[in-house]
């Protein structure tokens, strides 16, 4: 399989992203830049143009002392500093009179802005006789800002530069790790079962590769639970099937006669292979429930305790146990059937382990917001390595003693409490009975209420 180079569709996109980002940094940056030097060169050429005014005030001042007023004052050299700044000059008197003025010479003409009139007082002797007026017209663009304008660009330039460089390495390094476990998911998909993403990542991408990892262990894990199921079938059916194949053939062939006994035995097993043929169907029923919804009936589970305890009582009589009950009224949501299910399985349990003369007990009880069935028995119990496997598939573990049994009454059990959002587990000391032990969430007393008789 080739691998693909460059920036796929994700590395594009997060390029594209810190481009615009940083594009648009660069760009507030730069206007930002332009508009503090502006007003820093302004800042400077005001006060420049106020020295200037003060030099032409002062001037003005020489003069009018010189010639004692305005009438014979010489204001060449005033007019001079003012047109060499670069501005008009206007004089006046004390009683605001124009008492002389100036315009700008033709070697500052060219493209201007509007002018900027500054003011400052003539003061001879420490007294007001008049006012000079500058009026200063500048360049449209002066040299200073073309200048640094050219510089913030070029520098704009390589900022963008430099920011495309290292947009391209993080997005390369942002998406290393998606393409890795894309890789590994295309492996897998091509039947590379030992493929798994190897990514030294934190936050949500090593989340990401510990996630695809626990997918494929999980279907791996379920891949082998179906090859587990289908051994499990076989070599359920084998024996039944092979015994009654063989008394079949034996009938054929002349050597059994096909007697009630012989005919009996035949249909046992040809029960038994429908037993787990039915059980397998209930379990496979049993895994596929739905969960518990707002429109499944509101049942006392007492009272279907109470019930199946009764379709039970001659058949746990006959097997000489003694079955008793401590039941108390708990409402929870579930279908009555399938609670009639769960407690006839594990009744059934009970009965196929326990010796005659033991007691089997059925406790209902509510305790906080969950209802809890407990089935206990006085048994030979269950021995502490087999207990983390009772409700497998076609468990039976050393207790089976040749009883006979399919395996999948306590997995049917498991599957429907957990349909109900509930919990099932199994507590034993050997030679002390078991006790299974099921909550279940306690129902608001709201709908129809079943007795369950």
């Amino acid at each position: 399989m080739t691998r693909r180079s460059g920036l796929g569709v994700l590395g594009r996109r997060l390029l594209a992203a810190f481009m615009v980002v940083a594009t648009a940094s660069v760009g507030v940056f730069a206007f930002v830049a332009v508009m503090g030097l502006d007003l820093e060169v302004n800042a400077e050429r005001l006060r420049v143009q106020q020295d200037i005014a003060s030099h032409t005030a002062a001037t003005a001042a020489v003069v009018y002392r010189q010639a004692g007023g305005w009438a014979e004052a010489d204001l060449d050299h005033a007019y001079a500093v003012a047109d060499g700044a670069g501005a008009s000059l206007v004089v006046t008197d004390a009683s605001g009179d124009v008492v002389a003025q100036q315009g700008v010479s033709e070697q500052h003409s060219g493209p201007v802005s509007p002018t900027r009139a500054i003011d400052h007082p003539v003061i001879v002797d420490g007294e007001r006789v008049g006012t000079v007026s500058l009026s200063f017209k500048r360049p449209a663009t002066s040299a200073l800002s073309r200048s640094s304008i050219g510089w913030l660009l070029g520098a704009a330039v390589v900022a963008l530069g430099l920011a495309a460089v290292v947009a391209v390495l993080m997005a390369r390094q942002i998406t290393r790790p998606v393409t890795q476990i894309s890789e590994v998911g295309r492996r897998f998909a091509a039947g590379d079962h030992a493929a798994r993403a190897h990514v030294e990542a934190t936050g949500e991408i090593g989340e990401l590769a510990r996630t695809m990892n626990d997918a494929a262990d999980a279907v791996l894990a379920a891949e082998q639970a179906r090859l587990n199921i289908a051994a499990d079938v076989a070599h359920e059916l084998r024996t039944p099937l092979a015994a009654l194949q063989a008394g079949l053939e034996e009938m054929r062939d002349g050597l059994m006669p096909a007697d009630p006994a012989a005919l009996g035995r035949l249909h046992d097993q040809a029960t038994r292979m429908g037993r787990v043929v039915g059980e397998l169907a209930a379990l496979s029923s049993a895994e596929a429930a739905p969960r518990v919804t707002d429109s499944t009936r509101i049942v006392d589970l007492a009272a279907v305790a109470e019930a199946e305890m009764a379709s039970r009582q001659s058949h746990m009589h006959c097997a000489g146990l003694e079955l008793v009950g401590d039941l108390h009224s708990t409402l929870v949501r579930a279908d009555e059937d399938r609670l009639h299910e769960i407690i006839g399985n594990l009744l059934a349990n009970a009965a196929q382990y326990c010796r005659a003369g033991d007691h089997v007990a059925v406790t209902v009880r509510q305790q906080d917001d969950r209802a809890m069935l407990q089935v206990s028995d006085t048994g030979p119990g269950i021995p502490a390595d087999e207990l983390p496997h009772v409700f497998e598939r076609f468990w039976r573990g050393s207790r089976e003693s040749g009883t006979a049994g399919s395996g999948l009454g306590l997995a049917i059990v498991r599957a429907l409490v957990t349909a109900y959002d509930g919990n099932v587990t199994v507590a034993s000391t050997p030679g002390a009975g078991a006790v299974f032990s099921i909550d279940l969430p306690v129902a608001r007393p709201v709908g129809v209420i079943h007795s369950g008789v």
